[in-house]
């Protein structure tokens, strides 16, 4: 990501999926948040893409869940399939 604009659309898109995730499985914001050890805003901050999860939290909130980090993260911050050409920082050797 190269700037502002996709970490905030990256952002949004891991609350927009934490919160479908959580609501196709019936629960409450406050009890999530006591299930994973989070304080319930918190985690309404996550899921409208006000505050950015540390690795420890996306772990904490994928056990929760039942669901792998990667099955959590899949496709945030990916390039879009729509066929425009990714980046430059994609291609970039490292």
């Amino acid at each position: 990501m190269t700037n502002r604009a996709e970490f905030d659309g990256a952002r949004k898109a891991f609350g927009e999926r934490l919160r479908s995730m959580r609501k196709e499985q019936k629960m409450t914001v406050r009890g999530f948040a006591l299930m994973v050890g989070l304080s319930k805003d918190y985690i309404i901050d996550l899921e409208y893409g006000r505050k950015s999860p540390t690795f420890d939290t996306i772990v904490k909130i994928s056990a929760g869940l039942d669901v792998s980090p990667s099955e959590l993260l899949r496709g945030i911050g990916e390039p879009p399939s729509n066929g425009n050409s990714a980046p430059e920082y994609y291609h970039t050797k490292l």
